[in-house]
């Protein structure tokens, strides 16, 4: 009984769908724009799309530009920091402070070859970790503490 009504219901939706499917493909449809008057048939008037956009040697200053900075301004030469000659062998390449741990540093030396995690108090290249700040170490050789950026701005500027 069941299987007597659905048996046409299905035949007449299929044969509905291929009725609709061949009407929108033999059916033209005029997808041309508008022009701004709104009225068809008006010829719109052609903008060169090379017209719109600056030549690349005018945006020199856009990309001079450092993305994350606040103020979104170039660089000065005196913006860059060089660090302190006892340090130039270290980089912080990382850091991770787990919940309820000590937080560790993965520093790059030139001495102690590859890159080591580290943690307050620990030594890596003849420098001993005193701090680990969010972005930022101290780290202490011969009485004498050194800062170390995650991505100093020498770093940055040059790509690396």
């Amino acid at each position: 009984m069941i299987d007597a009504f659905f048996r046409p219901a299905l035949l007449m939706v299929v044969v509905g769908l291929a009725f609709v499917t061949a009407k929108s493909a033999l059916d033209v449809i005029d997808v041309s724009p508008l022009t701004p008057s709104g009225v068809i048939g008006e010829t719109p008037p052609v903008v060169q799309p090379d017209a719109m956009i600056p030549p690349l040697e005018a945006l020199h200053v856009t990309r001079e530009r450092p993305l994350f900075a606040a103020n979104r301004r170039p660089r000065t030469g005196s913006e860059v920091e060089l660090p302190a000659p006892d340090v130039r062998g270290l980089t912080l390449i990382g850091l991770m402070q787990p919940t309820g741990a000590a937080g560790r540093a993965l520093i790059r030396s030139q001495e102690a070859g590859p890159s080591t995690w580290v943690g307050i108090g620990d030594e890596t290249g003849g420098f001993v970790l005193r701090e680990i700040n969010p972005g930022r170490v101290v780290v202490e050789r011969s009485g004498r503490s050194y800062e170390l950026k995650i991505r100093p701005a020498r770093a940055a500027a040059d790509g690396n």
